[in-house]
């Protein structure tokens, strides 16, 4: 009997230990956002690391020119910190023919300055379609083209074309002016529904999301489009960027055109970079994270009314001293 118990006690404390060992592992994940290219057309391939707690320090991995032989590093990007997770974006180019491997990436981690521990993206595969040439045809000299002459038959057309236009002008010409009593069509207007501002329609939805406390429901990418559709249609009524059809980069390009505060621009940037981790790397974010982004939202929303608020009261003010 005491045999038993000492084996099954055993057997607990090596399950415990060996939990709490991958409780602290980091995740290495990787995408790309197309399968297929062409020779030299450019991709994007994201990295997301996903820590095991906030004091975890990680050594990203130097790039260069290139990954491979025939995978180029077009543009190496900033490095993004949001709470637990840590990504980056590489936008790449390919040059081989068929099925060509982007490599497994490898980061050292570990606490303060002992990085003992590795984690490794797996591997990834994209088509690189070639440009197709056909061999078997020979190559044939460069000809300019050659003058052609006007034949009888188009200066007849374009002289029959002519007379009827002018028949035409004059026909309405003649009409005109011998309608001297025009019928006056009474049109009746047709009354407009008020339209309710962007900033109301942005602010009864936040307001919803943070009483239900939205950032705590089990499905986050729920959480996540919820939360960017109000921005999305926040910027659309505010300052009529077709915001719902962009993606992400192209949102922050748009905002940035309109010289808003910058801080307000990497608020937004923050929260779309996390929702696109939700929805296309299956990134799980805390309810900190999750909360976190709500405000860095509120604030951008908030201040950007703000800030067309005081704009249009300092053009009325510079109209006033014209006058």
């Amino acid at each position: 009997m005491m045999k038993k118990f000492l084996a099954i006690l055993t057997f607990v404390f090596m399950f415990s230990t060996f939990y709490n060992v991958d409780a602290q592992y980091l995740r290495a994940e990787a995408k790309l956002n197309a399968d297929t290219v062409s020779v030299g057309q450019r991709f994007d391939f994201d990295i997301v690391l996903v820590l095991p707690d906030n004091e975890i320090v990680v050594e990203w991995p130097e790039f260069g020119d290139t990954l491979t032989k025939d995978v180029e590093i077009v543009e190496v990007g900033e490095i993004e910190k949001k709470g637990e997770m840590q990504s980056r974006r590489l936008v790449l180019s390919a040059f081989g023919d068929g099925e060509t491997e982007i490599p497994s990436q490898t980061f050292n981690y570990g606490r303060d300055t002992i990085l003992n521990n590795t984690a490794s993206t797996r591997a990834l595969t994209v088509f690189v379609n070639a440009a197709a040439i056909d061999t078997t045809q020979s190559f044939k000299p460069i000809r300019m083209p050659k003058r052609q002459s006007i034949t009888i038959v188009e200066v007849s057309e374009m002289t029959g074309a002519v007379v009827v236009l002018a028949v035409f002008v004059v026909l309405v010409s003649y009409f005109t002016k011998k309608k001297k009593n025009p019928t006056i069509v009474k049109t009746e207007k047709v009354k407009e529904t008020p339209k309710i501002p962007a900033i109301v329609t942005a602010r009864a939805k936040m307001t919803e999301i943070r009483e239900k406390e939205r950032w705590n429901i089990h499905d986050v990418k729920q959480y996540y489009t919820e939360l960017t559709d109000v921005v999305r249609e926040y910027l659309e009524g505010q300052f009529l960027i077709d915001a719902v059809e962009m993606t992400s980069d192209e949102i922050i390009a748009s905002v940035s055109e309109n010289k808003i505060d910058e801080n307000l621009i990497m608020k937004l940037k923050a929260t779309l970079t996390t929702a696109d981790l939700v929805k296309f790397a299956k990134a799980a974010p805390s309810p900190e994270t999750g909360r976190a982004d709500f405000d860095d939202t509120n604030a951008f929303i908030e201040g950007t009314y703000r800030w067309v608020e005081e704009k249009s009261r300092i053009e009325a003010a510079r109209k006033e001293e014209k006058q």
